[in-house]
């Protein structure tokens, strides 16, 4: 199965663009899943899912299509003194609670350089771990992307608020939960999460390897038990 993974720059995008035909995609992929299949985000007319950081310099949304069709999507925020980041912009108080959890300020302070993962998002069937190893291989796919892109431009740390139900994920690719909020589009009793870039990228490695080797064996052995047949 081949993943492809676009990245859109969300900086300056012109509408007869092929890229802002696939940051559209991504929006309404988001309002595909969390207002139709997931129903914890109220619908609306324009059928899409965005903010205002979908349109800033700081935002590259990642979207994953596999034989042409999209199927997930996930969004990296920058964060800049005069932008902010959507998770601190949002709720009050955040700000000092990161401090006290991971010494954010004096990171900052410091030359490191953060960025907010969210909205992540795959389609319903997709979303299911009945397909051998594929879906887990497009979520980690996707997040390899973001973490290669992160090292390629000097993003050091990775916040963000996760689904609880995607948690174990996040813990397996190194993230770790810090204290729980109310996420504020969804409504919902959440973790806040952090790691540093590079020990995500460790773990991202590891975990992809050992779902591509059972993967293999997977075909193997299916191949096998047709062949015996």
């Amino acid at each position: 199965m081949d993943i492809d993974i676009v990245r859109i720059n969300c900086r300056s995008i012109r509408e007869d663009s092929i890229i802002y035909q696939y940051r559209q995609e991504a929006l309404a992929l988001r309002y595909k899943v969390f207002c139709e299949e997931m129903k914890v985000v109220p619908s609306n007319d324009s059928k899409i899912i965005d903010d205002e950081f979908d349109y800033h310099s700081s935002t590259v949304i990642f979207l994953a299509r596999v034989e042409g069709k999209a199927v997930g999507t996930l969004r990296l925020i920058r964060y800049s003194e005069e932008n902010g980041l959507p998770l601190i912009n949002s709720i009050e108080g955040l700000e000092e609670r990161l401090e006290r959890a991971i010494d954010f300020r004096r990171r900052l302070y410091g030359g490191r350089s953060f960025s907010e993962a969210g909205r992540l998002v795959l389609l319903r069937d997709y979303r299911k771990n009945t397909v051998s190893n594929r879906n887990r291989l497009i979520s980690l796919t996707m997040m390899s992307d973001y973490i290669s892109y992160c090292r390629d431009y000097g993003v050091t740390d990775v916040i963000g608020i996760a689904n609880p139900k995607l948690l174990s994920f996040y813990e397996r690719i190194g993230l770790r939960a810090l204290f729980n909020i109310r996420d504020k589009m969804t409504g919902i009793p959440s973790p806040v999460i952090h790691s540093e870039v590079e020990k995500i990228y460790t773990c991202l490695r590891r975990l992809k390897a050992i779902i591509i080797v059972k993967s293999f064996i997977d075909n193997i052995t299916r191949y096998f038990v047709r062949w015996v047949r």
